[in-house]
């Protein structure tokens, strides 16, 4: 989280569009680690009668409306 959070706000110090695509690759690499440990920890947190409701409803709050 300490990476993506730095990654983030560094993007208000870009000035071109080159920075901008690197830091955007650079995000990439924490934001692709979220799900997995996310969806780790709800099993290592729920119980196995529960846990597919859990992760579940963290897959589906994740999704954008339009």
């Amino acid at each position: 989280m300490l990476a993506w959070g730095l990654c983030s706000a560094a993007t208000a110090l870009v000035r071109t569009r080159g920075q901008l695509l690197l830091l955007r690759f650079l995000l990439g690499f924490p934001e692709a680690g979220f799900y997995p440990a996310a969806i780790l920890t709800l099993s290592l947190w729920y119980p196995d009668t529960s846990r597919s409701r859990a992760s579940t409803l963290f897959t589906l709050c994740a999704t954008r409306g339009p």
